[in-house]
């Protein structure tokens, strides 16, 4: 009896990555934070798409909270975390602030820190400054199940008001800006590993 051939309509994946994250085993996602809403009901996100934010920047004197979509599948993290982004600070008769950031594992309804990145302290002259940062954040070995995700905290001090820009499709914000100098594209670059 002849066996019969069969075939899928399905293509196979194709997954492509670097020489070096394959011969680490590791390879960065990475993740990009935006708002969304308005009349004070924004919700801030990370997005690994290149979509416009609501709002270029934003303005306050606490923090910001971006959350990730719950993962579809598990994932492993171990290594180090790179935060990316741009601020600017006011302070009226001058002084120095700082911006530090923490990346929390949700769980459930159960927020886990998974380190933070603290960045160097700039002088305030009077008025408002603009700043870059790109800060390191060493993720110990974490698991992450199916309905997990990630949330990113900025965290601002030391004046009296801020600005953060989260955009992903980096426009120039209207404190911030020009974007080519202080990029408004606000990124976490996540290391996860990889199967090959």
């Amino acid at each position: 009896m002849p066996i019969r051939d069969t075939y899928t309509t399905t293509e196979p994946a194709n997954a492509t990555y670097a020489y070096t994250e394959i011969a680490d085993g590791m390879g960065y996602v990475s993740f990009k934070g935006f708002n969304t809403g308005s009349s004070g009901a924004a919700t801030y996100d990370l997005t690994q798409s290149t979509l416009y934010s609501n709002n270029v920047e934003t303005s306050g004197a606490a923090l910001w909270t971006f959350n990730t979509s719950q993962f579809k599948l598990p994932r492993i993290m171990e290594g180090t975390a790179i935060v990316r982004f741009s601020v600017a600070s006011y302070h009226a008769i001058g002084g120095i602030s700082y911006w530090y950031a923490e990346l929390q594992h949700i769980s459930g309804v159960t927020a886990t820190s998974l380190g933070f990145g603290f960045g160097e302290a700039f002088t305030v002259a009077g008025g408002t400054i603009p700043h870059n940062y790109t800060l390191p954040i060493t993720i110990p070995l974490t698991k992450l199940k199916e309905g997990d995700s990630l949330r990113l905290i900025i965290t601002p001090g030391g004046a009296t008001f801020y600005y953060l820009a989260h955009d992903p499709a980096d426009r120039d914000g209207y404190v911030i800006n020009p974007a080519s100098t202080y990029p408004t594209k606000l990124e976490v670059f996540v290391p996860f590993k990889i199967d090959v």
